[in-house]
């Protein structure tokens, strides 16, 4: 189904499904807020669907973010706007809904035929930008020289339970933090309901428009960490060369190099487990890639550590 997004004269105007996809709401809960807190009062067209201002969505968002921290919605809907952005910035969001990090850059890697040639003239919202386009996943992955981007676009002609595994070892593979898959057929009410928290379904077509949104979502979520960061290098050491640097017997008293070997290889065992944690979907895999990744630049800073301690010690391995 396609997000439809109804023009009236006076502004663009949204129906119940467009609201859904963009803020991550479903219909029963809307229309429950709606009935209960009168949070938003909806238009009625014609023919009694109901059309939501861009000012609905952008309150909504602010809503959907607040009751995900453990607020409670009948203490948020008695809240004007002034009051709800002072509760954002309270969880580290501002009141244009970016995240207070340095740095706040979202680069895009869109990977479909479709999508490869209908962006060609899209203009994001600064500092949002469209890195790589690839007509395929074999042409993404074949690239070596290919960026990494912190949000994966994926057309997709169907979705199923068994796309959502094969999304997931493409996100990682590309290295991305978050995949946006937009596709024309799929369950979308048992989807949704199983769908990692590092994936977004977007049924119908996307469309610069829709992008856009979504990734105001996203950083206003902070589901996508901005912070752009330099790729983590590979080990430097095997677990072989740090018990062997262990084993020495060095020249100074504080017996440096035993102790760093001992921090590098217990490093090394968490990056792994906190890897192993990550693959095993138990719902918080973002802690975990977070884990990994933060360890891996403590285990990179120690093996230069390590390397200097070779070098003054004039140790061989």
């Amino acid at each position: 189904m396609k997000q439809r997004k109804l023009k009236s004269r006076q502004s663009a105007l949204y129906d119940m499904g467009a609201i859904c996809n963009l803020t991550g709401l479903t219909p029963h809960v809307l229309r429950s807020w709606e009935s209960r807190y009168a949070i938003v009062a909806p238009k009625r067209l014609n023919n009694g669907r109901r059309a939501y201002s861009p000012e609905d969505l952008n309150k909504l968002q602010k809503l959907k973010i607040l009751t995900g921290r453990g607020h409670r919605i009948g203490t948020l809907a008695k809240l004007d706007d002034k009051h709800l952005d002072a509760r954002l910035r309270e969880i580290g969001i501002s009141d244009d809904g970016s995240r207070r990090q340095a740095g706040s850059i979202i680069g895009i890697t869109l990977i479909g035929e479709t999508l490869k040639l209908q962006s060609q003239n899209w203009q994001l919202n600064s500092p949002n930008y469209i890195e790589a386009r690839y007509s395929s996943l074999e042409e993404a992955t074949a690239d070596s020289t290919r960026p990494v981007n912190e949000v994966i676009v994926l057309e997709l002609p169907t979705v199923h339970q068994a796309t959502l595994g094969r999304v997931a070892s493409i996100l990682k593979e590309l290295d991305g933090q978050h995949a946006l898959v937009s596709y024309r057929f799929g369950p979308q009410m048992h989807l949704s309901r199983i769908t990692p928290k590092n994936i977004t379904l977007c049924p119908g077509v996307m469309t610069q428009e829709r992008l856009t949104s979504e990734l105001a979502r996203l950083t206003m979520a902070g589901q996508v960490q901005t912070v752009r960061h330099e790729p983590v290098r590979a080990r430097r050491y095997t677990h072989a060369q740090l018990a062997h640097i262990a084993s020495l017997s060095p020249s100074v008293a504080c017996e440096c190099p035993r102790h760093v070997s001992a921090l590098l290889t217990d490093l090394i065992h968490f990056e792994d487990y906190s890897a192993e944690c990550e693959s095993l979907k138990t719902g918080d895999e973002e802690l975990h890639r977070f884990l990994t990744e933060i360890t891996a630049r403590a285990r990179n800073l120690m093996e230069q550590a390590m390397a200097k301690v070779i070098d003054q010690e004039h140790l061989t391995i």
